[in-house]
């Protein structure tokens, strides 16, 4: 079997298993805006950002740190996870550490003191998800796909479990804090009874080591800084009296519009190996091949998604969300197409970083974010959740633009602009479609399938999806 059915697989697996976490992930956000209510909700949207972005930092830091050196020469992976999990003593646990007396300021920073207890039990979470990412770039990087996938789906399923079930029983915002962190706890556990000792043949350099992770997780913090400073600066800048409840109405339509990315986030997984790999060994026609597909694929759910999700804002947050949630409709509507200019930017930063630049990715995603922090104070005090999803969209799309031509004049290659315009087009005919026909509820779902199957086959009849596309899809679906 070629090394392009093995990635075809493993985009497979871990979009399946991306797919139950959004599935996870929305039914615990469905079930905590019920039980909590609205300010509580929005205060629970605070602290999840908050720790979302370390734990962020970490997965991505750690995963890509180990996968890249495993995928490099696997011979050594057994010594690169013995050195990984001892760096991660100093790195995880002081970043653990930090964060936990760090708790104070944080608060200060959002205005409320009350959110110390909050922010410290988080904290437990992300000493958690700091040894587990290292076992799950092991997997990564031997290309263990499958195993990768069936265990972010049993930690969704715990999760989703836990959460629900303490507050359910009365416990609060504690509760569901509480849950997400004996959740972490139990799947690192897990990863550690399934992966076992693995014997390390000679030493591998804690200094190599670190200074790939470094960047890595300095770009990252900026990347997923980029998803959230818009709802905290929401948060900080507006009234006292309705600052929670802004913060839930954006958090909600965040949690929407967030989807596009994390149905195509599997294809970063798989893409980073594979760069890395082909770089490492200047195999640079398959590594011109592996971006292309991997762009133009993402560029086609991410529109297609994006689309529907525009036309259709309050009627997919009614599905979602209770009563009185409809508020974040309009900044749904705009903030969604940020999501996708920051996804292509990820993308782009996947692949920059993989070729073993971290440093230039970091750039890149710094500027982005100071512009972002830079148009939201200005947007935010006259035109509140509106002005927070302008500001991320256009300093997103400013981000993607310089990735773009980076990545084109590094790597010679980069989707051609009339993909880019047949894909437009085929999403703003959906979209235009949608408007036509408004609908809520179970019907909508309806809908929304029928006008994907539209979309997909008006992008086969302008050529951009074409029969060659068809047979490795069906190929990599039959082989999987």
């Amino acid at each position: 079997m070629n090394k392009t059915s093995v990635a075809g697989r493993g985009v497979i697996f871990l979009m399946v298993s991306k797919a139950y976490f959004i599935i996870a992930g929305y039914a615990i956000h469905f079930g905590l805006a019920r039980l909590l209510g609205k300010e509580l909700f929005g205060l629970f949207g605070i602290i999840n950002t908050v720790v979302g972005v370390l734990n962020a930092v970490l997965i991505t830091g750690t995963i890509q740190m180990v996968s890249k050196f495993v995928s490099q020469d696997e011979k050594k992976s057994g010594a690169v996870l013995k050195s990984a999990l001892q760096l991660q003593v100093l790195v995880g646990g002081g970043l653990f550490a930090l964060y936990y007396l760090s708790a104070p300021l944080i608060a200060r920073f959002f205005k409320d003191q009350g959110l110390i207890p909050y922010f410290r039990l988080s904290g437990l979470i992300v000493i958690c998800y700091a040894f587990y990412a290292i076992y799950m770039g092991y997997i990564n990087g031997r290309r263990k796909f499958g195993l990768q996938a069936c265990l972010d789906m049993g930690y969704s399923t715990l999760k989703m479990t836990l959460m629900l079930c303490f507050v359910a029983a009365g416990i609060g915002v504690a509760g569901a804090i509480g849950g997400f962190a004996l959740a972490a706890f139990s799947l690192l556990v897990i990863a550690m009874f399934v992966i076992g000792r693995r014997p390390g043949h000679g030493s591998f350099s804690k200094g190599a080591l670190f200074n790939f992770e470094a960047f890595i997780m300095i770009f990252a913090l900026i990347m997923y800084l980029l998803l959230q400073t818009d709802l905290w600066l929401l948060k900080r800048l507006s009234p006292h009296d309705i600052s929670y409840i802004r913060a839930a109405y954006y958090y909600a339509a965040q949690k929407i519009a967030f989807i596009p990315y994390q149905a195509i986030i599997a294809i970063t997984f798989v893409l980073f190996p594979y760069v890395s790999r082909l770089s490492f060994i200047d195999d640079k026609i398959r590594l011109k091949e592996y971006i292309r597909q991997a762009l133009r694929y993402s560029l086609i759910i991410l529109v297609g998604l994006a689309a529907l999700f525009s036309a259709n804002s309050q009627g997919m947050i009614r599905i979602l969300f209770p009563a009185g949630y409809e508020a974040g409709a309009p900044a749904l509507s705009l903030l969604v197409f940020g999501i996708v200019f920051f996804s292509l930017l990820y993308i782009n930063a996947t692949i920059i970083s993989g070729s073993g630049r971290p440093a230039h990715s970091f750039l890149i995603a710094l500027g982005t974010w100071v512009v972002d922090i830079l148009l939201n104070y200005s947007f935010i005090p006259r035109f509140g959740m509106m002005g927070a999803a302008s500001s991320t969209t256009a300093a997103m799309f400013l981000g993607l633009v310089v990735s773009a031509i980076y990545v084109k004049r590094r790597f010679g290659t980069y989707l051609p602009l009339a993909s880019f315009l047949r894909v437009g087009a085929a999403g703003g005919a959906v979209a235009a479609l949608s408007l036509i026909f408004p609908c809520r509820g179970l019907i909508l779902i309806a809908k929304l399938i029928a006008l994907s199957l539209v979309y997909l086959g008006f992008l086969r009849l302008i050529g951009e999806i074409g029969k060659e596309d068809i047979s490795r899809i069906k190929a990599t679906m039959k082989r999987s």
